[in-house]
């Protein structure tokens, strides 16, 4: 019987001209300087990829990425993406341009007219020297498209009749009628405990607890010495500020949708989080420093107040679920990922996806869980009243599938 011998077709690669040779090294030098320029960078990948530079070397666009730089394909076709947003949104508009691909991350899985309109929105609230970043046009996003459904003002826009303006108009009537309910229908008095609403300028104080010190009838503004910086008395407009009826204890880290003071992360949850993230650096919202339910190597707890400190390294966050507690927690966790303290986070949140928090956090987003089921945060024993979902900052998407899959559903968002 004659020998069969097993003859492997090859592909026939066509060698790379002098002038391609020359292309390909222009491209690497851009890449190789990180992403000092991150839109220098995907112009780089994208002319790399559309002319198949990487050929003579691999067969994949997506292997010669992870070889030859360490970089995933999620993370390459998200610098790709971020130079057609660039090229056909942000540069028509003026020469200002965005802080990080991250900071646009959210924009390319926009319909194009909504780029450009959250674009506008960017710019028309920029200061003169202030970088365009992620958390910036996550609230120009929560602006433009999330004010007609969530919870960007207190009092729902009532309808106009056919023909009488859009609901921007409606929205902006809205608004200044809450502004004039507020002059007109809040007294307050010196001593009077009183909350900062979620509404007012500076995220970093939205929801923070304390005493009135001082009255300016003049200007409307009250001085408030806050629980948490009590040191550092603020001035905030009267319409900012909202009375409070509980103890200052009610009022603390955990004033959760449960009713209950204290909603600690349920032990399944803790498990996986441990488990994807090898370990955790810093649980930013801690039940306690002797007896923590997350097991990191540091913790802050009510009485440090997170928001005042920089989040180092791999972070679980499970916040106050108050709205205008959350939104300055969210606000924090994304400044400090993406200045680079924070390396990677998971945090376990309500599935509100119609607020202002969340639109924020969405650049920086590839991946989320949504929890089956309503979950039970110790120490009740009564399943919560809302769904839950993990949301996951980092690059290991792969590793964040791996753990919490057989939890929920895993999506991730296109960019």
């Amino acid at each position: 019987m004659a020998e069969i011998i097993e003859v492997q077709a090859t592909e026939v690669v066509e060698p790379l001209t002098t002038t391609e040779r020359m292309r390909r090294k222009e491209c690497e030098v851009e890449i190789e300087r990180g992403l000092e320029t991150f839109y220098r960078v995907g112009k780089a990948l994208r002319i790399m990829r559309e002319e198949r530079l990487y050929r003579e070397d691999y067969s994949r666009f997506e292997d010669y990425c992870q070889d030859w730089w360490g970089m995933g394909r999620a993370h390459a076709a998200r610098l790709i993406n971020s130079v057609e947003v660039i090229d056909t949104v942000c540069l028509p508009m003026g020469d200002k341009l965005p802080n990080s691909e991250r900071a646009i991350r959210s924009l390319t899985g926009l319909e194009p007219d909504l780029q450009k309109q959250v674009w506008q929105k960017v710019l028309e609230g920029l200061e003169p020297e202030q970088r365009i970043t992620g958390a910036v046009v996550g609230e120009a996003i929560a602006e433009v498209i999330l004010s007609p459904m969530g919870d960007t003002f207190p009092l729902t826009p009532s309808p106009s009749p056919a023909g009488e303006g859009d609901w921007k108009d409606r929205v902006e009537a809205a608004s200044a009628e809450v502004e004039a309910s507020f002059r007109a229908d809040f007294q307050y008095a010196v001593g009077e405990r009183v909350e900062i609403g979620e509404y007012y300028p500076d995220p970093s104080s939205r929801g923070r607890v304390g005493t009135i010190e001082q009255i300016f009838p003049d200007r409307g503004e009250a001085l408030v010495r806050l629980d948490s910086s009590p040191r550092m008395p603020v001035d905030v407009e009267v319409q900012y500020l909202r009375k409070i009826q509980e103890s200052p204890e009610k009022c603390g880290r955990l004033d959760n949708p449960n009713s209950h003071d204290e909603h600690y992360t349920p032990p399944e949850i803790v498990k996986r989080v441990v488990s994807c993230l090898g370990e955790i650096d810093l649980d930013p919202c801690s039940n306690s420093k002797l007896v923590p339910n997350i097991p990191a190597r540091e913790h802050f707890t009510k009485e440090d107040d997170g928001l005042q400190f920089v989040w180092r390294g791999k972070v679980f966050m499970n916040p106050p679920y108050n709205s205008g507690q959350l939104l300055a927690w969210a606000n924090h966790l994304v400044t400090n990922f993406e200045c680079g303290e924070t390396t990677e986070a998971i945090a376990l949140v309500p599935a509100y996806t119609d607020t202002k928090w969340w639109g924020l956090m969405m650049p920086y987003l590839p991946l989320i869980c949504s929890i089956r089921g309503r979950l039970t945060f110790p120490p009740s024993t009564d399943a919560a009243r809302f769904p839950s979902v993990l949301l996951y900052f980092g690059e290991n998407e792969d590793g964040f599938c791996h753990h919490f899959e057989s939890l929920g559903f895993i999506s991730q968002l296109i960019s």
